[in-house]
Order: structure tokens, then C-alpha cells, then sequence
């Protein structure tokens, strides 16, 4: 917390920070003259004395509000002329700060993220010195004043008030933080799934991917509502130690009734403890305003699918998984870049789709995967499709959780087989945290090549008979990619599948039973 202020002061000059402080000590004491003079006023003329001498008390109260008044607009003008001041200057310390560790490995995204809450960090600094520092100071000045005039009548009313303020101070220093629900994270989610829409529904998990987004929307209000909860409980606990606080401080002065003082003069300290304890009641928020500040301060420095045992094989009365019939498709009116294709596919008949770039081959795929609708022809598919197509999103949490994303009840058993065929099995086990690693976001901690192998394997976990693979080998060295193509057709061997694989490498259409080219 010293930090914080100490940074806080350290934006400002030390001249603009006087101002305020008066003028909201000023009107302090404007508020405890006018209830003083009030309670003054009250008693005395409970005693019916010649009016005249009420008049002084009459004065007192008229000139104390109107100052009150006047103190407190020139208070508050010095205060937000002093945090707008201060303002620019956080901004540049922030700036200058974050040149330095920009661009962020993590990606785009989470470089955005981080910029945003620089500004909201920087906002809350800001507000720190209205909400915070001025008020803390102001209630401390204050209790000073009191503790000083209080001696002469109760030097024990005096250390009591005294401790009473230490306690409002440093009790709320042991509560437990309130950590704030991450807006960050739930954007997150949103934004993914909206990224990887591409990939959920062909996968056949969009539904549940709406189930994860649903829950994270009650995650996020359920820790807004134990926030608020708690804030309101620990604001309770304050609010009886302060006022059981001072109505000890106030029986400590009862006591000295009429030693050291008149009933008048109780009537007076009265009043003038309940305006001390309204002002009291500002240390809590100011303190929490202060932790925030702290915590951000910290920031800134620290800168349904089967399973495999579950898989249905395919039925071996089907006698063609997909047939693409006299096929039209193009992005611009009038210029097919697909026209009257045809093509089937029969079950076990593993196809190598060929050609030059352009040529509409992705195109294809995200047509068969039901991604773009046909403009002319058909497309009959007697099964699922998975794939992994190109352009794929990779979600920025753990391999595992993008296994998950996809493929919801996937053992870790089968998330290391799928690894091992797309020969990432050295990888994951080389990661800090093997398959829980986060990968940032659109798979940015990975290389091109990890990240492409990664797709596959993700693909190869899917239970659908017919699985489209667009480049699989596409940046991989001969040997690397003769294993990673031995891996595939060796595994959907096993689990019954067929492959439709898009390719400019036509060193490997030997291996294919079936070579289309476009």
C-alpha cells in the first residue's frame, strides 16, 4: 500500500496536493462548526434565555453552512483538477513502461487485453486520489483535531477515539481480497468460439460449446454476486465497530459529567462525534479504493462425442460415404471456381484431392463440411465429417482443453495416441505442463508446423468415418511427413475410417487409392 501512494505523490506536484487537502479540511471543520453551533443552539434554548442570545448561535449556524458549502465545491474542483493533472502523467509512466515489454509473444489478442487494462488501471489511479488519498487524509487531520481538544475533558475519551481510527484503518487491511469477476475471460470465450465456429460445427460440438459459454456466463455472475456479497458483509462489520466505538468514546465523556463538562457541552461533542462517524464511514471505501489501486499496481509489475471405445464403425451395407454430383460454386457472380464436379468416395477408399493454388481445393472442403452452402448440384453424405481445415482456429487454453473443446468425453489416453500419429507425442511431453502448457492465443506459442500437426491430431480424434485433412504434411521434412502419413492411414485403418486428403505433394499419391485433381 506505501507503493501505491508512494506512486500516487510521486505524479503529482507537491504544491497542487496542498489545495485540496485545506479545502476539504476547511470544509471538515465548516460541517463539525455547523452541527456544534446546532446542538449548541438546541440546548441553550432548552434553558429559555433572552432570544438575543440566541442570535451568535443563529450566525454560527448560518455562516458554517454557507462556508460548508463554498469549501466543499472548492474541494472538489482542487481534487479532480489535481487527479486530471496527475492523469497525464500516469498515462506517460504507463506508456513508457509498456513500450518496453511490447509486442507480447502471447498474440494479438491477449496484447489488446493487456493494453486495455493498462487504461482502466490507469483510471483507477486516477480516481484513487479523489476517492482515496484525499479522503484518508482529510479524516486523519480531523482526528488529530479531535484527540487534541478532547484531552482537556477525557484524556481516556481521547486515546480511545484514537485507537478507534487505527482500528477503522488497519481492520479492513486483513479482510480477504475481493477479487474481481474477469471480464477478460468470459470475452474470451466469446470471441473463440466465434474464431473457431469453423471447427465446432463440423466436430458436431457446437451445442456443447454453448452449454461451456452458458456456464461461464454464471461463473462470472455468480463471482460478481459473492463480490457484492461480501463487500456489503465486511461493510457491515465496519459499521458496528464505528458506532459501537463511539458510543464508548461517548460514555467515556457522560463520565465526566459535570467534572469536566456541562450537560451543553455534551449535547455539542455529541453531534460532533456523529458528523466524525458519517466521515468515518468514507475509510472503508477509501481503503478498498486504495487495494484496488494496490492490486493493480501488482499487474502491472508482474506484467457429446465417443469416446474411443464407444466408436461406431462404419456399416458395411454403405456402399459410398460421400457423392458430390455435377457441383457448382463460386465467390463471384458469374466466375465458378468450382463447376460440374462430381466425386465419390467409398468406404476404406482413401482419396488425394490435387492441385494448384486457387484451384478451389479448401473450397471444396468447407463445402463438403457443410461450411458454404452449394450454389448448383448435390452433395450426399451418409456419414459424419470432421477435418481439419485450413485457416483452422486453435483455442488459447491447454492441448488438453482444445481436445476437450472438440471432443468433450476424449480420455488422455486417446489425446496421446492422436499426438503420437500426428508425431507430436516429443512435443507435448518437452512442454512445462505436458498437455495442460496454454498455447496463447490462435495456438501463437507453437510453430507453424506444430501448430498445423496439432490440427490434425485434433481432426484424428474425431469418431467420424470420413475425415478431410487439407495440407497435413504442408511444411514438414520427407521423413517427418512419410511418418506422419504411415501414422494416419495405419489409424483409420483401425478405427474404420477414410481419408479425403488436400495436397500439392505428389510425391505421396501413391499411398492413396484414389487421386482426384482439380
Amino acid at each position: 500500500m506505501t507503493e501505491t501512494i508512494g506512486l500516487l505523490l510521486k505524479q503529482i506536484e507537491k504544491r497542487k496536493l496542498l489545495p485540496p487537502l485545506l479545502a476539504g479540511l476547511m470544509a471538515g471543520f465548516m460541517g463539525l462548526g455547523l452541527m456544534g453551533a446546532g446542538a449548541w443552539l438546541i440546548a441553550w434554548a432548552a434553558r429559555q434565555p433572552p432570544l438575543y442570545t440566541l442570535a451568535l448561535g443563529v450566525t454560527c449556524v448560518r455562516a458554517c453552512g454557507i462556508f460548508r458549502a463554498v469549501f466543499r465545491y472548492l474541494e472538489r474542483y482542487f481534487a479532480h483538477s489535481l487527479s486530471f493533472s496527475a492523469y497525464s502523467s500516469l498515462q506517460q509512466h504507463i506508456y513508457r513502461r509498456a513500450a518496453k515489454a511490447l509486442p507480447l509473444k502471447s498474440g494479438a489478442l491477449a496484447q489488446g487485453v493487456w493494453l486495455e487494462r493498462l487504461l482502466q488501471d490507469c483510471d483507477l489511479w486516477r480516481d484513487t486520489y479523489v476517492r482515496a488519498l484525499l479522503p484518508l487524509s482529510f479524516a486523519f487531520c480531523l482526528t488529530l483535531c479531535f484527540c487534541a481538544a478532547l484531552c482537556s475533558y477525557s484524556p481516556l475519551a481521547s486515546a480511545s477515539l484514537a485507537l478507534v481510527f487505527l482500528l477503522l484503518i488497519l481492520l479492513p487491511l486483513t479482510f480477504p481480497s475481493q477479487k474481481l469477476p474477469s471480464q477478460a475471460a468470459y470475452r474470451q470465450e466469446i470471441i473463440e468460439m466465434l474464431a473457431g465456429r469453423e471447427e465446432l460445427l463440423p466436430a458436431g460440438a457446437a451445442s456443447p460449446a454453448l452449454a461451456r459459454l452458458d456456464k461461464a456466463a454464471e461463473r462470472f455472475q455468480e463471482a460478481e454476486l459473492n463480490r457484492k456479497k461480501l463487500r456489503h458483509y465486511q461493510e457491515l462489520i465496519m459499521a458496528l465497530i464505528r458506532h459501537s466505538s463511539f458510543l464508548l468514546v461517548l460514555y467515556l465523556l457522560y463520565l465526566q459529567v459535570p467534572q469536566a463538562m456541562t450537560e451543553i457541552d455534551l449535547a455539542v461533542w455529541l453531534l460532533l462525534l456523529l458528523t466524525l462517524s458519517q466521515d468515518y464511514a468514507g475509510l472503508f471505501p477509501a481503503l478498498q479504493q486504495l487495494k484496488e489501486a494496490g492490486k493493480a499496481l501488482e499487474n502491472f509489475k508482474g506484467s457429446g462425442t465417443l469416446t474411443a471405445g464407444e466408436r461406431i464403425p462404419v456399416q458395411t451395407s454403405i456402399e459410398t460415404l460421400l457423392k458430390v454430383d455435377r457441383l457448382s460454386f463460386g465467390y463471384q457472380p458469374g466466375t465458378p471456381l468450382l463447376e460440374n464436379f462430381s466425386l465419390t468416395i467409398a468406404p476404406g477408399q482413401h482419396t488425394a484431392l490435387l492441385g494448384e493454388s486457387g484451384r478451389g481445393k479448401t473450397t471444396l472442403a468447407y463445402l463438403l463440411t457443410g461450411l458454404y452452402p452449394p450454389e448448383e448440384g448435390t452433395i450426399e453424405c451418409s456419414c459424419p465429417v470432421a477435418g481439419n481445415l485450413q485457416g483452422c482456429f486453435v483455442f488459447s487454453g491447454s492441448i488438453r482443453e482444445n481436445f476437450l473443446h472438440l471432443h468433450p468425453d476424449l480420455s488422455e489416453e486417446d489425446m496421446q495416441s492422436c499426438l503420437e500419429c500426428a508425431q507430436l507425442g516429443s512435443l507435448a511431453a518437452s512442454l512445462p505442463q505436458g498437455l495442460d502448457t496454454p498455447l496463447g492465443y490462435d495456438g501463437s506459442r507453437l510453430s507453424g508446423g506444430e501448430r498445423n500437426r496439432l490440427l490434425t491430431a485434433l481432426a484424428l480424434a474425431s469418431p467420424a468415418p470420413l475425415l478431410i485433412l487439407d495440407e497435413p504434411t504442408a511444411g514438414l521434412d520427407k521423413k517427418t511427413a512419410s511418418r506422419l502419413l504411415d501414422g494416419l492411414l495405419e489409424r483409420t485403418h483401425e478405427q474404420h475410417q477414410t481419408l479425403l486428403v488436400i495436397t500439392h505433394d505428389s510425391s505421396i499419391l501413391d499411398r492413396f487409392s484414389q487421386v482426384i485433381e482439380l
